[in-house]
């Protein structure tokens, strides 16, 4: 390998090292130095952490190893936590009878399971022998985890690390705080949890959400002397809705290109219809003071930007934030090329204006759970379609507006209720099983299918049931 590699320009190994996943990479490093630099730039790129002792010293290696410092790009903090107090002994036992449990500590290196176990299917492994003693060996490592998570966050040694692990990244442009792989789609991942090697895998977010994580952030980001370029981040607390937080942001890394945060308004339960509804009262309040709009308009230079909230499906009355509280009536982002929007109000024009100001830059939008108060999505669509030049377009969940027009829609509705509004539910890509009429509106939007939205009321049958055809609601 080594005398191969020698008579090969470093341009055809990188060119060989880009088709190799991250593991990979960092697997034929061993090979040769001149592997070991190049597969450092492919295999380091993103590093992905939780608050756990032993992420946080593989933080701290990288970040002192002079070469692979030099290649992260991405950090990801993820805030999913272990919870406060450990469940008893006898609860946990039980746990190791329930198959994505076994299955998840199985996988796991090391997973204090005997070297014996057969692989078998998930609903066969309660049947795998377990003794007493290695689910009281995994209990005790269990016991000990929570406790130095307890001992972390009193000596805020996650604020130590970050600051001295982003000042030794001279190439880190992203950085991510997560504690929900679902809240924007292009950062969902597979879980790779250290906490699978316990039984217990009930896990947690610091409460206030996000709070303390991203204040670990910006306290490593303080006098780092790096151009961070991307800040995503949710979720995130309705307290966040602050100027304090957003002039944190501008003061650490004001150069950002593109800045995605997503507020959560929803109560834990989401059947609890009544706190989601409270929840979303409260942000109105925060958001209706503009600090969003002003936070975001202080970065004329930004080229993406992703705003949302999470609510439950079964709010569709009540909009956290109107499009004013987040994009200032007239200003423009000369660069802007996408847009992605979760869970506001807005109406026509205003939307319109929006577009007709960037249409030049613009290429990508993203629209989830979105009302017009007062007029039509229908109309708002087909004026989108003819004024923007999109590359791609996703419009997701439910999209609520008025009638301004019966003979908007090839099949007007019938009743006078119901021949004044506008309710689709879209459906979503990401989950839906079947094709859902939110693939129909792209496919309408970039090429030449007919419009799908011929009815101004349709839904999916069933809360959980797979997407079929529209249906009519009479």
């Amino acid at each position: 390998m080594k005398a191969i590699t020698e008579h090969l320009p470093p341009e055809v190994l990188h060119l060989i090292c880009s088709y190799l996943s991250p593991h990979e990479a960092r697997k034929i490093r061993f090979c040769c130095k001149a592997l070991a630099d190049v597969g450092a730039a492919y295999g380091f790129e993103e590093i992905a952490f939780y608050l756990w002792k032993a992420d946080f010293e593989k933080l701290r290696a990288v970040a002192r190893h002079p070469t692979i410092s030099r290649h992260v790009k991405t950090l990801i903090y993820m805030a999913a936590n272990l919870n406060e107090q450990p469940i008893s002994l006898e609860e946990y036992i039980e746990y190791t009878t329930r198959g994505a449990y076994r299955q998840n500590v199985e996988r796991c290196n090391p997973n204090w399971l005997p070297d014996t176990v057969p692989k078998v299917e998930s609903c066969d492994l309660h049947q795998v022998p377990l003794s007493v003693e290695e689910v009281q060996e995994n209990y005790r490592h269990y016991v000990m985890a929570i406790e130095e998570q307890r001992q972390m966050l009193s000596t805020r040694e996650d604020f130590d690390v970050l600051r001295e692990v982003f000042s030794r990244l001279p190439s880190l442009r992203s950085v991510i705080m997560e504690n929900d792989s679902s809240f924007f789609p292009e950062f969902c991942r597979e879980e790779k949890s250290p906490f699978n090697v316990f039984f217990d895998y009930s896990m947690q977010s610091l409460e206030p959400e996000g709070v303390r994580q991203m204040d670990a952030i910006m306290h490593g980001l303080a006098g780092a002397g790096i151009h961070l370029e991307v800040l995503t981040a949710g979720y995130l607390h309705l307290s966040l809705i602050d100027k304090c937080f957003f002039d944190r942001i501008i003061a650490h890394c004001g150069g950002l290109k593109s800045i995605n945060l997503m507020f959560s308004t929803a109560d834990t339960d989401v059947t609890i219809h009544e706190d989601d509804t409270k929840y979303i009262a409260m942000a109105r309040p925060l958001t209706a003071k503009g600090v969003i709009a002003s936070f975001l308009s202080a970065m004329p230079q930004l080229n993406s930007f992703s705003i949302g909230f999470q609510t439950s499906l079964s709010n569709r009355l009540f909009y956290p934030a109107a499009f004013r509280d987040i994009v200032r009536p007239g200003f423009k982002w000369p660069h802007l090329r996408k847009v992605h929007l979760v869970a506001i109000e807005s109406d026509r024009q205003e939307m319109l204006d929006f577009f007709e100001l960037h249409k030049d830059t613009l290429r990508s939008v993203y629209l989830r759970d979105i009302r017009l108060v007062k007029t039509s999505w229908t109309r708002l669509l087909r004026r989108m379609k003819e004024i923007l030049r999109l590359d791609d377009i996703r419009l997701c969940s439910w999209l609520h507006g008025k009638v301004e027009d019966k003979n908007d829609y090839e099949r007007p509705a019938r009743g006078e209720t119901r021949a004044k509004l506008e309710h689709w539910w879209l459906g979503d890509p990401e989950i839906d099983k079947n094709r859902c009429l939110s693939e129909d509106l792209t496919d309408w939007f970039l090429g030449d299918r007919s419009y799908p939205l011929t009815h101004p009321r349709t839904r999916r049958l069933g809360e959980f049931a797979d997407y079929d055809a529209p249906v009519e609601l009479y």
